[in-house]
């Protein structure tokens, strides 16, 4: 079965579980290049992330990274992004979640549980009723909406706005 990817923001702890082999995710540019990074701990003060990666037209870019995975401290296709299953979020990563009733709030994602119940099939029980409406399952209870935690999304912390933007906890360029 082949995998679906998504991209999602980068964070220092996974990339170095990555390097680690304790995970089976990616790095990769915004634009979607893979990064193979040597450290994370460069004596760059300001960039302390050195990698390369091939571009499209096959020269090997040597580059620096800022702690949180940014190029040159603006939006830029070489930033930085996990690259993960599409099916899961990496356990223990930060999230904002949402459910009928409260507002956004900060948890760590555990896991989502794919229901075999469907919108209009009935429940046996209301605890059943309950799951399928809530599949994201987190440290503080079980929510319907799920994103990462991100500069972008954690503005909605406190609201009950909607979000209006992409998946991966970025904006809608």
């Amino acid at each position: 079965m082949e995998k679906n990817y998504k991209k999602i923001p980068f964070d220092l702890d996974i990339a170095n579980e990555i390097l680690k082999g304790k995970r089976e995710d990616s790095i990769v540019t915004r634009c979607g290049y893979k990064v193979r990074i040597y450290t994370i701990e460069g004596m760059s003060g300001n960039y302390p992330i050195i990698g390369e990666f091939q571009d499209s037209d096959g020269a090997i870019v040597t580059a620096r990274w800022m702690n949180n995975g940014s190029y040159n401290g603006e939006p830029h296709d070489y930033d930085l992004k996990i690259e993960v299953d599409e099916l899961q979020f990496p356990p223990f990563q930060r999230v904002i979640v949402k459910r009928d009733g409260i507002k956004w709030t900060c948890d760590f994602y555990c896991y989502k549980e794919e229901s075999g119940y469907h919108i209009g099939f009935y429940y046996d029980t209301e605890e059943e009723a309950y799951e399928a409406k809530n599949p994201f399952v987190c440290i503080g209870g079980r929510y319907a909406e799920c994103l990462p935690y991100t500069l972008d999304t954690v503005k909605l912390v406190g609201t009950f706005d909607n979000w209006d933007g992409n998946n991966d906890g970025t904006l809608k360029e």
